[in-house]
């Protein structure tokens, strides 16, 4: 049985995916941490942690379609930079 090989192209491509959502994590973080020194919340910090990925799972399903239906009604040929 053939094992897939990992290119240059899938490491460099997991490794970005890979900083870019803990990047992200991190800066969640931090604002959450923000806001409990400047508020002295803990319930301020949790509602600002929470709402991120309750926003981000509650428009995913919009987004994918709005993306998709451009993606498929764009015309590219008049656009000198898709070219």
């Amino acid at each position: 049985m053939n094992k897939p090989k990992l290119t240059a192209q899938t490491v460099k491509m997991l490794v970005i995916k890979f900083t870019g959502t803990f990047g992200s994590g991190m800066l969640s973080f931090a604002i959450g941490l923000y806001i409990l020194h400047r508020t002295g919340s803990a319930l301020g910090m949790g509602v600002s942690l929470i709402t991120g990925p309750i926003v981000s799972l509650i428009l995913t399903p919009f987004v994918g379609v709005c993306c998709r239906h451009h993606e498929t009604s764009a015309n590219y040929d008049s656009c000198p930079d898709w070219n």
